[in-house]
């Protein structure tokens, strides 16, 4: 029985689900409709689309729409007890409010969840599934259903704070996880496995691990000395390691010359001192 949801409009234009195909994009907003009040449901394909997608012909089985929803962590996947498929969004408590919410039967049931075999998962907690590269109340606007007032989130490189937690960890080296964790956070996406592809780029290069983590704490200096962190004039943290080599820049922390001259009266620093990388985002 489809539930009325709320969706946020960062939900159309979060990065790593429009780089999915349409038809799985579609699905992903379907299942916050076909998850119950605690944002479980049963995954098997053809109660999904039935639900779903009853007259689509998609180009896009519902069994890949699932697996690439799981790849990116919008949902987790995973085995019952009872030999059932079954699937949770993980951050759908935090952004759902649901007027007189019914418990779900699901939740209660043993599950190994997908990558962790043999291992029977609660309901992730918000401190599991909270990442600065997600989708977040920051980088979507606020929304109200009528079941209650909330916002729907997809998490960005999404839940990338569960995959840091869980058995994925390995795939992020300890290197460069210390780098993310001192880059400056931005408002708007980040998607850390972007981040980490052009990482990895200049590692093969014959960048060492050292020059780039020293570039990201000199570019954290500049952005904060300028109180720009939280804001859309902080660049991706993929554009940073990109080919353009934001990370070699000396990124002084002190205003330059000629904008001692501009200093505003209450002794603050212009806007002009930086640029908004939220329209440059992409080319690197």
């Amino acid at each position: 029985m489809g539930r009325i949801r709320t969706i946020k409009p960062g939900f159309w234009t979060h990065e790593d689900l429009s780089e999915l195909p349409p038809e799985t994009h579609m699905l992903a907003a379907a299942l916050l409709n076909y998850a119950d009040d605690e944002g479980y449901f049963n995954a098997n394909p053809k109660l999904v689309k039935a639900a779903c997608c009853p007259l689509r012909e998609d180009s896009v089985s519902v069994q890949e729409s699932l697996t690439r929803l799981a790849a990116i962590g919008f949902i987790r996947l995973g085995t019952g007890s009872d030999g059932k498929r079954y699937g949770h969004i993980p951050t759908f408590q935090r952004h759902q409010r649901v007027n007189r919410p019914r418990p779900s039967e699901i939740a209660t049931r043993e599950i190994a969840w997908d990558g962790a075999p043999g291992d029977s998962c609660p309901p992730l907690t918000e401190d599991s599934v909270n990442d600065h590269g997600t989708i977040t109340d920051d980088s979507m606007g606020e929304g109200k259903g009528m079941e209650g007032k909330g916002t729907t989130s997809a998490p960005s490189g999404a839940g990338e704070e569960a995959k840091r937690s869980g058995p994925n960890r390995a795939a992020y080296p300890e290197e460069f996880e210390q780098a993310w964790s001192l880059y400056p956070k931005r408002d708007g996406g980040n998607p850390k496995a972007k981040a980490l592809k052009a990482w990895r780029a200049r590692r093969k290069a014959g960048i060492p691990a050292e020059d780039l983590q020293a570039g990201v704490g000199r570019y954290a200096r500049y952005v904060r000395a300028r109180s720009k962190e939280g804001t859309p004039y902080v660049m991706q943290t993929a554009t940073f390691f990109g080919p353009d080599e934001h990370w070699r820049e000396s990124w002084s922390a002190d205003p330059p010359p000629d904008d001692r001259k501009r200093q505003h009266p209450t002794g603050g620093w212009g806007d002009h001192t930086l640029v908004d990388f939220s329209a440059r985002e992409g080319q690197g």
